[in-house]
């Protein structure tokens, strides 16, 4: 309901962030550009923004739990994505192994269970593909606590590199960025 709120409120201005366009940039960089026969999925999609940055640069889907955020993503994408409702944790096994990069933008830390909701995006990625996925980093051990924030928000956990490291088993390409490849 929080973030149904939030997109209601908001339109497409919710949650915007610069930084979407820098981490299109990373992606190509890191894999040398996009191609037509590429595919990616963004977890936790919400209005699209993200997708409308890559969408005419190959084929694009996304999720979200929040319905509100679904129809703003879908009149933002008109067509040129596929968006549908659904959280991390209840990704469909049709999905598997359909997508060369899969993202996940601030959200996995609001899951019920990071870890679960971590192997299912990783099962969503071709042999070679590349996850992408933001995390709040903090510097004190601490990825255990919950704290409910203001709003009736979805729990948030906070961990150190280190402590996300260990339960991703993934490599940082950025500070602030965690990335998994799957094995080919």
């Amino acid at each position: 309901r929080f973030y149904d709120a939030k997109y209601a409120e908001a339109g497409l201005e919710a949650f915007k962030s610069g930084e979407r366009a820098q981490f299109v940039e990373m992606l190509k960089a890191y894999n040398g550009g996009f191609s037509k026969d590429q595919a990616l999925f963004d977890a936790a999609c919400g209005n699209g923004e993200f997708i409308s940055l890559v969408a005419s640069d190959m084929d694009c889907a996304g999720c979200d739990i929040s319905e509100t955020a679904i129809i703003l993503a879908i009149a933002r994408l008109r067509m040129s994505a596929q968006v549908f409702r659904c959280g991390i944790e209840e990704l469909p096994h049709w999905l598997y192994s359909g997508f060369d990069y899969v993202t996940c933008f601030g959200s996995i830390e609001h899951t019920f269970d990071p870890k679960r909701a971590f192997d299912k995006l990783m099962r969503l990625l071709r042999p070679g593909g590349i996850l992408l996925l933001t995390v709040p980093l903090e510097f004190e051990d601490c990825l255990g606590d919950i704290s409910r924030e203001p709003f009736g928000k979805n729990n948030e956990r906070f961990g150190t590199e280190e402590e996300w490291k260990i339960l991703f088993g993934a490599e940082p390409i950025h500070a602030k960025v965690i990335s998994g490849q799957r094995p080919d």
